[in-house]
């Protein structure tokens, strides 16, 4: 998995360099580091630059080689971690919209579009791969089957084992069909409350996607829930101790570099905020990264 990173500026000395007004609401002097634990401008002309920035980069993506029509992200996790969400944040901050293809309630997948209504090159699949069997999960053995590119649309998840066989199982893969990058998706609010049982699937997963050599990412969810200093002002998140030491815990519990996880905000039904936006494009810019990266390797 690679070694862990260790955090930038999370010591916390008495006298703070920078100084920040306070509100009622949230002590800054204890929710604070001294220095950011990843480095980044708010400066509101840099953010709108960095906005257009990854707005281009994005809209003008085409998977590295091409050999592959569009690269398959697939997000995994319980429900409610805010796997849709995060499609739909996607597309708020892009402008556009998107579709999503026929599946079922286990698996499906999206197409987003750009604001001219094309497709956009790459999709993103989600999966509600890390729920106890019976309450709505998949095995260990389907999450495979779903990165090697077996699954297809009308594939049957069946509860008492697993599925090599049957309507929907495709035996001869194309590359297009595999995922091509994986991201675990967790709430940083409950990030204390992962259970021995979720943890050791999460590690089986892993064991997969290391044998097909899929890189693998943390995206950290609802910050602005974890952390009364983020909920109050957005751009404080690389400034956050309980931020940071979620991101440190996550790093530690799944062998993960520091720099694969990242912490976003998911927009609410209104119109985009321009920070929410920044967090949002970097993670789906940083996953598509990612997925070229694998399809480099593969040649």
């Amino acid at each position: 998995m690679g070694n862990k990173e260790s955090l930038e500026g999370v010591k916390d000395r008495a006298s703070q360099k920078f100084k920040r007004k306070t509100t009622k609401k949230v002590d800054m002097t204890d929710a604070l580091l001294d220095q950011p634990w990843r480095r980044s401008s708010w400066i509101p002309q840099e953010v709108h630059r960095k906005k257009q920035d990854l707005l281009r980069r994005i809209t003008q993506y085409v998977p590295v080689g091409g050999v592959l029509p569009k690269a398959r992200i697939l997000l995994i996790g319980q429900v409610g971690v805010g796997k849709s969400s995060f499609v739909q944040s996607a597309s708020l901050a892009l402008g556009s919209s998107y579709q999503t293809m026929p599946g079922s309630a286990q698996y499906k997948s999206h197409q987003v579009k750009d604001t001219d209504g094309t497709a956009l090159k790459f999709i993103l699949s989600e999966c509600r791969g890390l729920e106890p069997m019976g309450s709505g999960g998949i095995r260990t053995e389907d999450v495979a089957n779903i990165l090697k590119g077996h699954v297809g649309v009308s594939f049957q998840f069946k509860a008492l084992q697993p599925g090599h066989n049957g309507k929907g199982f495709k035996r001869n893969p194309l590359l297009a069909d595999k995922v091509h990058c994986l991201v675990y998706v967790l709430e940083a609010a409950t990030m204390g409350d992962i259970s021995q049982s979720l943890q050791k699937k999460i590690k089986a997963i892993q064991e997969q996607a290391d044998e097909l050599g899929i890189p693998e990412l943390v995206l950290l969810t609802k910050v602005d829930e974890a952390c009364p200093a983020v909920q109050e002002k957005l751009t404080e998140i690389y400034w956050s101790k309980s931020i940071a030491e979620k991101t440190q815990h996550v790093a530690e519990l799944l062998d993960i570099p520091i720099s694969h996880i990242l912490p976003v905000k998911n927009h609410p039904r209104s119109r985009p905020d321009p920070s929410t936006d920044i967090l949002v494009l970097t993670a789906l810019y940083r996953m598509l990264h990612s997925a070229d990266g694998f399809l480099e390797d593969l040649n």
